[in-house]
């Protein structure tokens, strides 16, 4: 197994996919957190291991002595260019995502990928050529996706329930996939009004949606009243971590979203 782990860590990084260590049989990145704030907003411009997915690299050296140092070491691919875009389809827990990727499927919305990946609890992976759209989830639906800001386990990386195993290997097609059209297919965004009093909607989906769409010069007064309106109407520590999300792939930084809504919180 080691073997093979350093064999397969050194064929990504050879061929431009950033990669870097998993622990065993855990889908958790290997190195401990580089920095004792948890507010800091570095994200490997120290030179230090220990920024998950911003610890990826090509580098054929430091692959190679990653996984001689930890051989048992899963492999994680940072997605999104230079890495792929990956439509993760679940079936814990009774979630529909085979369903939902039977729809997207038969409107064409899967076409192109060049790896199907089956991971050990029985979803699948797609993987696309790599864009920069920013990692989403259409929880209901059972369909997330992982692009820019996000991570996938790789094969043949092994947890205790099985292996990431390659189903349909095909040359890289050049194809990407349209997350943006698929999440708003799965699960129509509702609408949301703005007026003097506030944000108005019929739920918090369409508050999330309005806040991964929201422009830069806005983004951190749009999270904060958000999270108001969210304290004011009980959301959950799940919607809560929905928001947080939804405000990365809006283009804030980690650091941004938890000192504004732990400001809002507050207030």
């Amino acid at each position: 197994m080691a073997d093979t782990m350093l064999m397969a860590a050194l064929w990504y990084a050879t061929r431009g996919v950033p990669i870097f260590p998993i622990s065993p049989l855990s889908k958790k990145p290997l190195f401990p957190r580089a920095h004792d704030d948890k507010d800091s907003a570095c994200r490997g411009e120290c030179g230090v291991a220990g920024h998950g997915l911003y610890d990826a690299t090509t580098e054929v050296e430091l692959v190679t002595s990653w996984w001689t140092s930890f051989p048992d070491a899963n492999i994680g691919i940072a997605c999104g260019f230079p890495g792929p875009d990956v439509l993760d389809i679940d079936v814990k827990d009774g979630v529909p995502g085979v369903a939902s990727a039977n729809r997207i499927a038969h409107e064409g919305m899967t076409a192109g990928y060049f790896w199907r990946v089956k991971t050990p609890s029985g979803g699948l992976h797609l993987y696309y050529e790599g864009t920069g759209q920013m990692s989403g989830s259409a929880r209901k639906s059972g369909i997330d996706f992982r692009g820019k800001g996000g991570y996938v386990l790789a094969p043949p990386s092994v947890l205790d329930n099985g292996t990431y195993s390659v189903e349909i290997r095909r040359s890289m097609t050049g194809k990407t996939v349209n997350w943006t059209k698929i999440r708003d297919f799965l699960e129509p965004p509702r609408k949301v009004e703005r007026g003097t009093d506030g944000f108005r909607t019929d739920g918090f989906d369409g508050l999330l949606h309005y806040m991964e769409t929201c422009q830069e010069g806005g983004r951190n007064n749009s999270l904060y009243s958000i999270t108001r309106a969210f304290v004011d109407e009980g959301a959950s520590e799940a919607d809560f971590a929905d928001l947080a999300a939804a405000a990365e792939r809006a283009g804030l930084t980690a650091h941004e979203i938890d000192n504004t809504m732990r400001s809002a919180r507050r207030a």
